[in-house]
């Protein structure tokens, strides 16, 4: 609110949003599933989300553009094991040319070891996945999109940032909004198994878990407010409605 407020000093501001599709936080237009095109084909995964529990599910999801080092992928992948709760996972087609063909060796004995735990996929329909009633939390790079809907979608955080704006979300994340935990790496330079593992348990497990969870489910409820007819997103869409016409008026 402060950086909104200091750009508002140097030139009138008006916020908008969350721009996430209707079904999903309004409600206003059921049929408004999807936020576009998607750059790889989305699997279905939501048969085998609908044979697990409420908030069991552990979804993982680094983006469209946010690569890992195959390294990193794999203690993410043995703190998933470890903990031994249901995971959905995507991994894209292209995440690392250099290694891609080691880390999908890789995945196809881990998957082989975690078939009864565990789902991989190339690519799945983000909100819809977040909005499901199996799962209970989201690993993600914390770019702003996918901030954004963990946000609307009322999902405690375990975030994993890499660059950019990531950082600062990972950190509004954590301290500022109390929906998340932000892992950081350690001295060899890779987020490790055990503390992916202690996270994940933490955040599905225990009482501060439930308190994170709590402190989302509050944002969720608050980016609803903002998008329905006479919140704050709708007020300010018809406030520049309103400049445009004023000034076109006396153009």
């Amino acid at each position: 609110m402060g950086e909104i407020l200091s750009m508002d000093s140097l030139i009138p501001i008006r916020t908008v949003g969350p721009l996430v599709p209707s079904a999903f936080l309004d409600g206003n237009n059921p049929q408004d599933q999807d936020v576009g095109t998607h750059l790889w084909k989305a699997e279905n995964c939501m048969d085998w989300l609908n044979s697990k529990d409420d908030s069991t599910v552990v979804y993982v999801s680094f983006g469209s553009l946010a690569v890992l080092s195959k390294a990193q992928l794999i203690e993410i992948a043995l703190g998933l094991k470890a903990s031994r709760h249901s995971f959905l996972w995507v991994v894209r087609p292209d995440h690392n040319k250099e290694e891609e063909n080691d880390i999908h060796e890789f995945l196809e004995g881990f998957l082989e070891e975690t078939m009864d735990q565990g789902l991989v996929v190339s690519w799945c329909p983000q909100m819809a996945v977040l909005n499901h009633l199996s799962v209970g939390m989201f690993i993600t790079h914390c770019g702003w999109n996918s901030t954004l809907e963990s946000l609307s979608s009322g999902l405690p955080v375990l975030a994993i940032s890499q660059w950019s704006d990531q950082t600062t979300n990972s950190k509004y994340i954590e301290e500022v909004w109390k929906t998340g935990i932000r892992l950081n790496k350690e001295r060899h330079g890779l987020i490790g198994r055990d503390e992916v593992e202690k996270s994940i348990k933490k955040i599905i497990e225990s009482e501060g878990g439930e308190e994170l969870r709590k402190n989302a489910l509050q944002w969720k409820t608050l980016a609803k407010k903002a998008m329905v007819k006479g919140g704050s997103s709708d007020k300010n869409i018809d406030w520049f409605v309103h400049e445009v016409i004023i000034r076109t008026t006396m153009a």
